[in-house]
Protein backbone atom coordinates (compact mmCIF):
# COMPACT_ATOMS: atom_id res chain seq x y z
CA UNK A 1 0.00 0.00 0.00
CA UNK A 2 1.20 3.28 -0.89
CA UNK A 3 -0.24 6.62 -0.24
CA UNK A 4 0.28 8.94 -3.68
CA UNK A 5 -1.50 12.03 -2.68
CA UNK A 6 0.93 14.41 -3.77
CA UNK A 7 3.62 11.86 -5.01
CA UNK A 8 4.97 12.07 -8.60
CA UNK A 9 3.72 8.88 -10.72
CA UNK A 10 5.65 7.17 -13.56
CA UNK A 11 3.75 4.13 -15.50
CA UNK A 12 5.64 2.22 -17.43
CA UNK A 13 2.71 0.90 -20.78
CA UNK A 14 0.14 3.02 -22.16
CA UNK A 15 -2.38 -0.12 -23.15
CA UNK A 16 -5.63 -0.15 -21.47
CA UNK A 17 -4.25 -1.13 -18.35
CA UNK A 18 -1.80 1.60 -18.15
CA UNK A 19 -4.59 4.14 -19.30
CA UNK A 20 -6.67 2.97 -16.03
CA UNK A 21 -3.54 3.62 -13.84
CA UNK A 22 -3.52 7.38 -14.91
CA UNK A 23 -7.14 7.79 -14.24
CA UNK A 24 -6.48 6.04 -11.02
CA UNK A 25 -3.60 8.06 -9.22
CA UNK A 26 -5.25 11.14 -10.84
CA UNK A 27 -8.26 10.24 -8.93
CA UNK A 28 -5.88 9.40 -5.54
CA UNK A 29 -4.34 12.87 -6.16
CA UNK A 30 -1.04 12.38 -7.65
CA UNK A 31 0.64 15.07 -8.20
CA UNK A 32 2.76 14.48 -11.64
CA UNK A 33 1.84 11.49 -14.00
CA UNK A 34 3.86 10.46 -16.31
CA UNK A 35 2.86 7.38 -18.81
CA UNK A 36 5.84 5.59 -20.93
CA UNK A 37 5.33 3.14 -24.19
CA UNK A 38 7.72 1.99 -27.06
CA UNK A 39 4.91 1.41 -28.87
CA UNK A 40 4.15 4.58 -30.85
CA UNK A 41 0.54 3.79 -31.21
CA UNK A 42 -0.49 3.22 -27.32
CA UNK A 43 1.44 6.33 -26.86
CA UNK A 44 -0.82 7.87 -29.51
CA UNK A 45 -4.24 6.28 -28.30
CA UNK A 46 -3.17 7.96 -24.78
CA UNK A 47 -2.87 11.30 -26.38
CA UNK A 48 -5.81 10.66 -28.01
CA UNK A 49 -7.89 9.87 -24.83
CA UNK A 50 -6.32 12.44 -23.12
CA UNK A 51 -7.64 15.48 -25.85
CA UNK A 52 -10.54 14.03 -25.98
CA UNK A 53 -11.01 14.36 -22.24
CA UNK A 54 -9.73 17.88 -22.46
CA UNK A 55 -12.68 18.61 -25.65
CA UNK A 56 -15.13 17.31 -23.01
CA UNK A 57 -14.33 20.04 -19.71
CA UNK A 58 -14.05 22.45 -22.37
CA UNK A 59 -17.41 21.60 -23.82
CA UNK A 60 -18.51 21.98 -20.05
CA UNK A 61 -17.93 25.43 -19.31
CA UNK A 62 -14.04 24.57 -17.96
CA UNK A 63 -11.31 27.59 -18.41
CA UNK A 64 -8.83 26.53 -20.69
CA UNK A 65 -6.25 26.88 -17.70
CA UNK A 66 -8.32 24.56 -15.63
CA UNK A 67 -8.64 22.35 -18.27
CA UNK A 68 -4.70 22.15 -18.52
CA UNK A 69 -4.15 21.42 -15.06
CA UNK A 70 -7.05 18.60 -15.39
CA UNK A 71 -5.90 16.77 -17.92
CA UNK A 72 -1.75 16.93 -16.40
CA UNK A 73 -0.62 20.06 -17.37
CA UNK A 74 1.98 22.71 -15.61
CA UNK A 75 1.66 25.17 -18.55
CA UNK A 76 -1.24 26.38 -19.92
CA UNK A 77 1.56 27.52 -23.04
CA UNK A 78 2.55 24.07 -23.38
CA UNK A 79 -1.46 22.73 -23.28
CA UNK A 80 -2.58 25.29 -25.90
CA UNK A 81 0.68 23.87 -27.91
CA UNK A 82 -0.84 20.02 -27.94
CA UNK A 83 -4.44 21.09 -28.07
CA UNK A 84 -3.85 23.13 -31.48
CA UNK A 85 -1.65 20.38 -33.03
CA UNK A 86 -4.26 18.05 -31.98
CA UNK A 87 -7.45 20.05 -33.33
CA UNK A 88 -6.30 22.82 -35.67
CA UNK A 89 -7.38 25.54 -32.99
CA UNK A 90 -6.66 26.69 -29.85
CA UNK A 91 -8.58 25.60 -26.11
CA UNK A 92 -10.23 29.33 -26.80
CA UNK A 93 -11.60 29.27 -29.97
CA UNK A 94 -12.95 25.53 -29.19
CA UNK A 95 -14.84 26.14 -26.25
CA UNK A 96 -16.26 28.82 -27.86
CA UNK A 97 -17.84 26.66 -30.42
CA UNK A 98 -14.98 26.57 -32.99
CA UNK A 99 -15.08 22.55 -32.84
CA UNK A 100 -13.52 20.32 -35.61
Amino acid sequence: QWDMVGEDVLITGAGPIGIMAVAICRFIGARHIVITDVNPWRLDLAKRIRHEKACALLASGLSATQVAYEVGYRDIANFTRAFRREAGITPGEYARGGRR
